[in-house]
């Protein structure tokens, strides 16, 4: 979170693919895992995304949402893109 250059740390870990990745997907709005995280990534794709939609559009981009771990509630929710 103090991480003044965090969109380059999140993009060279998006570039690893070692990197584990844990998304919380509390507040996103949409019905499903997959709802949720769809619209919050392409808002992330457009001008003045918020730093959450444009985290979801970058992971997106790297065809990394299938190796994500959500979360809703505290829990582990499963991953509608394996």
């Amino acid at each position: 979170m103090g991480d003044a250059n965090w969109q380059t740390t999140l993009q060279t870990a998006l570039g690893d693919s070692s990197t584990r990745i844990t998304v919380s997907l509390d507040g996103a709005s949409g019905a499903t895992p997959y709802s949720q995280f769809m619209s919050a990534a392409q808002q992330g794709l457009t001008p003045g995304a918020t730093p959450f939609n444009w985290e979801m559009g970058q992971i997106y981009q790297a065809g990394r949402q299938g190796s994500v771990t959500f979360m809703q509630g505290g829990q582990v929710v499963p991953n509608p893109f394996r």
